[in-house]
């Protein structure tokens, strides 16, 4: 006796591993998703099992920062945050060729552990450096923190730079290093 699958199953075997990973919290919740809302957005959501106040403290204080930022093969050998409300910061990121990118900014607001609002001037583009609103949400559920990445951009050309340059290959290396950290973050506070 021959099995044949009846006529639609498989169909109906993809919506089912599909409900079935929607509900599986992944170890890392690893998925990266990037869209461009308008011709002048872009938005990384990334989530990762750790409380909120842990993530916000990876993503404000330059001990950590200088642990996880940066893509495969880089450093981070400066980071100055001056986290309040019109206070700057600076990242320099190392390439694996030695060339310093820094990113530069001042903060606008500071809302600990729910929101970040900044300017953002990323010194990689080759050609004159072009400033960037970005907002940085952080929302927790179940022990998972979900971190939404908002840049908005003068304009559609200064958007499509950052993506030319690999904006979504770059933060997904980025969270990559920060999942990785976060469970050795409790004893970096010891």
């Amino acid at each position: 006796m021959e099995l044949r699958p009846r006529p639609g199953a498989a169909a109906r075997l993809n919506l089912f591993l599909i409900e079935v990973e929607a509900e599986v919290p992944r170890e890392s919740a690893a998925a990266l998703t990037l869209t461009t809302p308008s011709e002048r957005e872009i938005v990384i959501t990334r989530s990762f099992k750790a409380p909120r106040e842990l993530v916000f403290a990876a993503w404000t204080e330059p001990r950590h920062v200088k642990r996880w930022w940066g893509p495969n093969g880089f450093a981070t050998p400066r980071c100055e945050i001056d986290l309040r409300a019109g206070g700057a910061y600076l990242i320099d990121m190392r390439g694996p060729d030695g060339t310093i990118y820094p990113t530069t900014g001042t903060y606008i607001e500071v809302t600990p552990p729910a929101r970040l609002v900044y300017t953002e001037v990323f010194g990689c583009l080759g050609q004159p450096d072009k400033s960037s609103l970005v907002t940085v949400s952080f929302a927790e559920r179940d022990g998972v923190t979900t971190v939404t990445l908002h840049s908005l951009f003068d304009s559609l050309a200064d958007r499509d730079a950052h993506i030319r340059i690999g904006v979504e290959k770059g933060w997904s290396e980025c969270f990559e290093h920060l999942a990785a950290y976060l469970p050795k973050m409790h004893h970096d506070n010891d």
